[in-house]
């Protein structure tokens, strides 16, 4: 073989190496390969740990701007609703001027993020109160009896207006974008992003249609909030030394930027600025990226994920990522951030150097070490070689220096073989003297292990007596106590071992006896694994345990560990009970069948009954009652009335679904299907009608010396018919009802008269033999043309005849 040969011969050239070569060249390869590898994988993980290190800073920076962009884009939502919620509770007018911007003025005050809140009628009507140039108060209206004008009026403290700020010509309402484009989708929409005439700052409008009573649009409410707050926050930010964060348009016009100044162009018109786009703007770094995404990716708007990664803008590597921020209400905006490689690559490539350098600084000692150091090895074996050889030729002369007899740098395993040729004689004697010391050495050994057993069964005894674990040991045929740790004489109630080791039975410490019996009976191939039981304490209090231990047959004795899981056992009995006052909060917000259902199949719960019963009440003249009360006695007086419809309902078995203003629903043969439920809803509808007389007329104390009495009469309409029922959603949950038979049980209470109870032709049919009616003839139902309906009037004296 080709290989066998080789290797014979280089076996041969090998033996012909000197030593000092072997020595040192194998030595010198090692530690260049060393300083090769440490050198390569320390730039290696240096590069590693700046793309983890930037990944992680770049999320964290994104997960920042994500959670400020929703928290401040909120806050024109939660002015949109509130103010839409006091209209619907009729707390507020929308036709009424003064009421609508008192209520403005105190919501702008209590929110400095809004900039404008302002309300716009489908007739064309507009109001709004705003900050000016420097936070000042404004009035902002444009009627139609203006003729296209738009005011901006100063407000002093006391709302009155003083001067006028601002006239503009040609105002049209129904073309502003924040208004139409609600109008347009019936649903809470965000304008365009604009340039705002009072103060020259870039700013969004979020907008919400209102509606009335009956379901219809009336005009739309919208929140102006100020985006150059967006500027201030991503400068907040630390996007490495050099870095850059900014937010974009899909069509490339800036929203914010960490660097930059402004986002609006003031150049060519300091009144009248422009949006300022991206690929020019004043920062390269800006200019760059945003026209890498658009070679990248064709367009700004095919950018539909997150895109992380290293780019190369102008001959430097960048690291960049991409983020998408998008909400419900139409918002599509970009989030984007750079940062230079070179803000962390730099100290690595200087620390890369110096490590590089001072390696071959280490390499060149080491090397130099090597060659003295074989120098000194080879030495002394070179003067042994020559010294055997001499004796292999009769040479017996010949005496081999060491430390004993010159003073030469010699190792010690070749003084020893040097001593070998020397004192070949004395050896036997030697091996004698050594095996004597051995021996001494031997017993010393054995002493010094002695101690240390002694030292580690005072260890572990410490550690057995002051575990806060209780250890035991028991005898298996009466429970007595053989050996017990201090922390199980404590639990037991004990104030020494004394008094429990060897003295207590199982009879005197187990609450129950028939445990024991039970436990004994678990231990399984001499196992016993968290059985749980009572102890009687000394002071007779029960301890509840946990019991972990093995049956010791050779002593026959049950020995382990036990636990104090008393608190435990009171934390799960108050966990029962927080979970009973769960299930009576859930029960009081849905019905019971309908919320064992939910609990066992979270999700979507819709079901369909073929025949239902619907009753609407309503309270009549409650609006203008309203506007004369606090909200604190308004809702006084919905309490009282509603709380004695809910005991009604109750008293009947029926279901209410819910209240709307000054509204109140209620629904007979569901969840459970009852088949008296037509005539449960007439009889709770005759009693509320007697709880509205008798109730009348409220007596409200308005101030120290005037009292208002207001009769209290109610509207009820009644429709019986198919529905359907269930709960939507994933929060805040509602059993409520949908179907055309809701709608027309909803028309029979707005068309119908005070104190009286309107009912469908289906209801009367149900009913007309139990129950004394008057037929009212044809009226017409908006949304379903004329119908027949029907005046109960009470209960017949005898049902069925």
């Amino acid at each position: 073989m080709v290989w066998t040969d080789q290797l014979k011969w280089f076996t041969r050239k090998s033996q012909q190496l000197p030593l000092r070569l072997v020595l040192v060249v194998p030595f010198l390869l090692q530690i260049f390969g060393v300083v090769g590898l440490v050198g390569y994988w320390s730039l290696r993980n240096g590069q590693k740990s700046v793309d983890t290190l930037v990944q992680q800073l770049q999320t964290e920076i994104g997960r920042e701007i994500d959670l400020h962009l929703r928290s401040y884009l909120r806050e024109p939502d939660f002015a949109n609703r509130a103010t839409i919620a006091a209209v619907e509770l009729g707390l507020v007018d929308p036709t009424d001027q003064n009421a609508l911007t008192t209520y403005f003025r105190r919501l702008i005050k209590d929110n400095p993020q809004i900039n404008t809140i302002q309300y716009g009628s489908l007739e064309g009507d507009y109001i709004g109160i705003g900050r000016w140039k420097k936070g000042e108060p404004v009035l902002k209206i444009a009627t139609r009896e203006m003729d296209g004008k738009f005011q901006t009026l100063r407000l002093n403290s006391e709302g009155k207006t003083t001067y006028i700020y601002n006239t503009r010509e040609n105002y049209v309402l129904q073309d502003r974008d924040w208004f139409k484009n609600p109008v347009g989708a019936q649903a809470t929409r965000w304008s365009p992003v604009y340039v705002m005439f009072s103060n020259r700052m870039l700013g969004l409008t979020l907008a919400e249609p209102v509606e009335n009573a009956s379901g219809e649009m009336i005009g739309v409410i919208g929140t102006d909030v100020l985006l150059a707050e967006l500027n201030i926050f991503l400068k907040s930010l630390e996007v490495g030394k050099t870095g850059q964060a900014f937010i974009l348009e899909r069509n490339g016009a800036l929203i914010g930027s960490s660097t930059l100044r402004s986002s609006l162009n003031f150049q060519n018109d300091q009144e009248r600025p422009e949006r300022l786009l991206a690929e020019v703007s004043e920062d390269d770094l800006i200019e760059s990226t945003t026209r890498y995404l658009r070679q990248e990716f064709g367009s700004l708007e095919n950018i539909d994920q997150q895109e992380k990664g290293r780019i190369n803008l102008d001959g430097k590597t960048h690291f960049l990522q991409v983020s998408p921020y998008q909400d419900e209400f139409g918002l599509d905006w970009l989030v984007i951030q750079t940062i230079p490689e070179s803000d962390f690559m730099a100290q690595i490539h200087v620390n890369t150097r110096n490590t590089i350098l001072m390696m071959f600084v280490g390499l060149c000692i080491a090397s130099w070490v090597g060659l003295m150091t074989s120098r000194w090895i080879a030495s002394p074996i070179l003067q042994l070689s020559q010294a055997a050889i001499a004796l292999a030729e009769g040479e017996w002369n010949v005496f081999i220096p060491n430390y004993q007899t010159a003073r030469v740098g010699m190792m010690r395993e070749t003084t020893k073989l040097a001593l070998a040729f020397n004192r070949m004689r004395s050896e036997l004697q030697k091996s004698f003297d050594d095996l004597a010391k051995a021996k001494s050495g031997l017993e010393v050994k054995v002493q010094e292990r002695t101690r240390e057993l002694r030292a580690s069964e005072i260890k572990y005894r410490g550690i057995y007596d002051n575990s806060q674990v209780g250890i035991f040991r028991t005898r298996v045929d009466n429970g007595l106590v053989i050996d017990a740790n201090a922390r199980c004489v404590e639990m037991m109630g004990y104030d020494s071992g004394d008094e429990v080791i060897g003295r207590l039975t199982a009879a005197d410490f187990y609450a129950d006896l028939k445990d024991r019996t039970k436990m004994l009976q678990q231990v399984v191939d001499y196992e016993l694994h968290n059985f749980e039981t009572r102890f009687r304490r000394k002071d007779g209090s029960i301890l509840h345990v946990l019991i972990s231990g093995r049956y010791n047959q050779e002593d026959r004795c049950l020995e382990g560990v036990i636990n104090d899981i008393s608190e435990q056992k009171k934390a799960d009995e108050a966990l029962k009970q927080e979970q009973a006052k769960a299930e009576a909060l859930l029960l009081n917000i849905l019905p019971e069948a309908i919320a064992t259902q939910l609990k066992e199949k979270p999700g979507t719960i819709a079901e369909q009954y073929d025949q239902a019963t619907i009753l609407f009440a309503d309270i009549v003249d409650f609006t203008p009652l309203a506007s004369r009360l606090s909200a604190q006695a308004l809702l006084d007086i919905l309490n009282q009335v509603f709380s004695q419809f809910d005991e009604l309902a109750d008293q009947y078995g029926l279901e209410k679904i819910k209240t709307i203003g000054d509204a109140y629903m209620v629904a007979g043969g569901l969840p459970i299907p009852d088949p008296n439920h037509v005539a449960a809803i007439a009889d709770m509808a005759l009693a509320m009608i007697d709880i509205a007389q008798n109730m009348s007329p409220l007596q409200v104390q308005l101030d120290e010396n005037t009292q208002l009495n207001h009769l209290l009469r109610i509207r009820i309409g009644i429709n019986t018919g198919e529905v359907i029922a269930g709960v939507i959603g994933t929060k805040k949950f509602i059993y409520d009802l949908w179907g055309d038979s809701v709608n027309v049980a909803s028309r029979m209470e707005s068309s119908g008269e005070p104190n009286l109870i309107q009912v469908t032709e289906s209801t009367y049919e149900l009913l007309k033999d139990d129950y004394i009616f008057e037929q009212r003839g044809m009226i017409s139902v908006k949304g379903k043309g004329a119908m027949t309906t029907y005046w109960l009037l009470g209960k017949a004296e005898n049902p069925g005849a």
